[in-house]
Parts: structure tokens; sequence; C-alpha cells
């Protein structure tokens, strides 16, 4: 699938740091094997995607599809019931709206900018009688997505309304942000209204974004955003940033919590930067340069077993062999919880040598699915909810 330098999906990064197309350019010439690397969550997005598409094009239930194959993924329960939150919703709009037309993984071209600003769109449903437009976007990452002014949104929006011709004809559009895997203070299901004069905005915004990134000397700002340019390896403002950041001249315990935390968000971002240099330097040294005070040697591999199976039946089925299948392995005792589903075995024997280890406290999001705990945390202090009063919409059954 072709794909924009200028696409949805990465506007947000062009419009903090228009110089990082040229600097992914750049990269990608240097060291193209480096470039582009396969992204394990992006690849199980992308067959919840396939998946999505499948089920609505089709007007298959989820369940039905459990088993199957998308972009070399096979489709779980749990991938099928959190795909069915967005594929139910659509149904649902297309239910209560007898006139929508309904687009899936739809191409739309921003042409009131320019012809190579275009995207895919996930989902755009049009409503006529209302003068409506859904966009809706499906995000299966965990990290939480914002959807109120969102740039990707926006940029489907402006892009449908080039497309489709519906600058005349449509009022306002509802941008959905459906996130299943990810909790969310206002639920998994977002929604967010762009007037049409929202969208004139945006348009204006659009052409200067760009048009600065098409210059030769865009600028280049480092942030956040760099753990998803591939060009941080070779970004200076990307090194000098990380730098700032980590050579610090006064101890960790004079910081305040605020410059402790900003150091803390960038952990993550400075890991996998350091893991690009590596790689790269790696690379240089493949290709014979000299790299003052260090020498290519080979690495430290362990042989695998190409086909574990095989090599058990081959080897059980020797008569010359006199030991038992247990014997090839490194056993290990199963943990409490295991332990205890174990049919036959006591669970006395399970609680009185399994010692709860003391409490370990670490620092995550506020969007861990784990209660807060001390001081201020909240811990166990709300009841249960009314599990019935959660259910935003009824099961809908089929499109």
């Amino acid at each position: 699938m072709e794909h924009s330098i200028f696409g949805a999906s990465g506007m947000s990064t062009t419009q903090v740091c228009p110089g990082h197309i040229r600097m992914s350019k750049l990269f990608r010439e240097m060291y193209p094997e480096l470039a582009d690397r396969v992204n394990p969550a992006a690849e199980e997005g992308t067959a919840a995607h396939d998946l999505s598409e499948f089920a609505l094009r089709m007007g298959v239930e989820l369940y039905e599809c459990v088993g199957m194959t998308f972009n070399d993924h096979v489709v779980t329960e749990a991938m099928a019931d959190y795909v069915s939150v967005y594929v139910g919703e659509i149904r649902r709009i297309m239910i209560e709206n007898p006139d929508a037309i309904l687009m899936v993984e739809k191409r739309v071209t921003m042409s009131s900018v320019a012809p190579d600003v275009f995207g895919t769109g996930d989902c755009i449903i049009y409503v006529p009688s209302k003068r409506k437009v859904y966009n809706i976007d499906l995000k299966y990452g965990f990290g939480i997505v914002d959807v109120n002014d969102n740039i990707q949104l926006a940029h489907y929006s402006v892009s449908t309304f080039d497309t489709f011709q519906y600058w005349d004809v449509v009022d306002n559009v509802e941008a959905v942000i459906i996130q299943p895997r990810a909790e969310h203070i206002d639920g998994v299901i977002r929604r967010y209204t762009f007037t049409r004069a929202d969208l004139i905005e945006w348009q204006r915004k659009f052409v200067e974004i760009v048009t600065v990134a098409r210059r030769d000397d865009a600028p280049i700002i480092a942030g956040e955003h760099c753990k998803y340019c591939d060009a941080s390896p070779i970004c200076r403002a990307r090194m000098l940033r990380t730098i700032q950041m980590v050579g610090l001249d006064a101890p960790l315990l004079t910081l305040s919590p605020d410059e402790i935390m900003t150091l803390y968000k960038e952990i993550t971002i400075i890991e996998r930067w350091a893991e690009s240099v590596k790689e790269v330097a790696i690379k240089l040294g493949r290709e014979g340069k000299r790299l003052e005070g260090y020498k290519m040697v080979k690495a430290i591999a362990r042989h695998k077993c190409d086909d574990e199976k095989a090599f058990l039946d081959e080897v059980m089925a020797d008569p010359k062999v006199t030991i038992d299948e247990y014997d090839l392995y490194n056993l290990k005792l199963k943990g409490k919880t295991d332990l205890k589903k174990l049919k036959g075995l006591p669970a006395s024997y399970v609680d009185k040598h399994f010692k709860a280890p003391p409490v370990s406290l670490t620092l995550v999001k506020n969007t861990d699915k784990r209660p807060a705990y001390g001081v201020g945390g909240g811990l166990n202090r709300f009841g249960a909810v009314d599990k019935a009063a959660t259910q935003k919409f009824p099961k809908v059954e089929g499109i």
C-alpha cells in the first residue's frame, strides 16, 4: 500500500518537527536495512484492522472469525472481543441512519493542500439526511490517544471533504476514536465534533505545516515524538536533547519532583535511542570502518532446536536411547496460581509453602488498570459499579 509522507498518522510529528521527513529519508538512504523495521505492535494492529474490514464487508460476527488469520496473526477470542466494540459501534450507526453510506479503509486525499497529502480512513460514514459525516478510527494499542481536536482525525476529515466534495453538503464531522484495549476516564469510545468552520481552519494549518516541511532547511525539533522517528540515531537534535537531559551536574535527590518526572518519562525513548545507536555502530563495524577502541568479534549465540517435536519424536523412537523424555528439559516448579489449578493437589500444601513477597511499588501511568497504592491513591475507595449502567449501547446483530 502506498503511503504519503504527509499521511494522517505522521502529521502530528510533522507539525512539531517539520524536518523529520528529510531526516527519515536520509536515514533510509544511509541505512536501508535498519529503516522501516517491523513493529510487532503495529503488525498486530494491522491484523485487527484487517479483521474489522473483513467483518464489515462480509457481514459476519466477530466470534465466527476466531481461528482465522489476518496479517499472519491468528484471531483469538480476545481480539474478536476487542474488535467487536469497533464493529458494533459502526453497525449501530448504520442501523440508526437508513440512508447512511459506509466506506471502510477508504483512501482520501487533501487535494486543496497538495495531491501527495493523503491517508486511509478506517471508517467513514456519510449521512445525507443529517448533513453529517462520521470519521471513526480504531486504535488497537495501549497508549492513550486524545480525541479532542486530534490532528489525525482532522486530516481525515478535511481529506474526506476534499475527496467527496462535502464542503457544501456537510455541516459537521463526528470524529470518533475507539480504543478497546486502553482504559480512559471517558471510556473506550470517545467523540469530538469538527464544524465546517473548524475544518476550514485546519485546512489553513495543513497548508502551513506542509509548506514548512517541504523546505530544505525545515527545522528539526527534538521531543517526546522522537520515539516514533526512525532517524533518531543520526539526529543531532535528538542526541543533544538526550545528553542535556541525562548529563546532570546535580545529585538526583536534589531535583524537584517535576524534574524527576520529566526524566522518568524519557527513559523508554532514551533506551530506544541508545539501542538504535548500537545498531548503527555495529553496522559501521561490519562495513570495516575504524572505530577507535573497539573491534568486531563473533557474538555469543546459543544453538536453537529448529523443530522440537521432530527432535523428541526421533530421539524417543530410537531403542538405543535409555533416557526419559523429561531428562531433556530443565524443569522448573510452577507458580502458585498454576499449582492451585492442579487437580489432586491439596491447596493447603501450596498455601503452606508459598509465602507472599514483600510489597514492591513501581511507577506507572494513571491509565494502568491496577489500583493506586498509598496516600492519596484511592485504593478501595469506591464501591462496586452497576454493570448494567455501564452498557452504553445494546448489542447489535449484523449490519
